[in-house]
């Protein structure tokens, strides 16, 4: 389920970068940004929002499963719109 949460906003950005009619890695990756950014942000506030509801719970194990999802999809959010972005106005095809 992580690798799913870590690995699922690189790959929209990816499939909408791949797929762009744009000649160039510049155009490309703004295109990717303008179709993708939306859907990609408002997917990481609500995994976010539900992890924080987590925190609530009595057991510990709520806790520690509510942290491994909020970090996950921040750092996930946060790779995939300055990472991959950065580079694949660098090395992208």
């Amino acid at each position: 389920m992580l690798i799913g949460f870590a690995v699922d906003y690189v790959l929209h950005l990816n499939t909408d970068y791949m797929h762009s009619a744009a000649k160039s890695r510049f155009d490309k990756m703004r295109q990717a940004y303008r179709e993708m950014s939306i859907s990609i942000t408002s997917g990481c506030i609500t995994t976010v929002l539900c992890g924080v509801v987590l925190f609530f719970g009595n057991l510990m194990f709520f806790k520690k499963f509510a942290m491994i999802i909020c970090l996950t999809a921040v750092m996930a959010y946060v790779l995939a719109m300055f990472t991959f972005g950065a580079l694949m106005h660098i090395l992208g095809p």
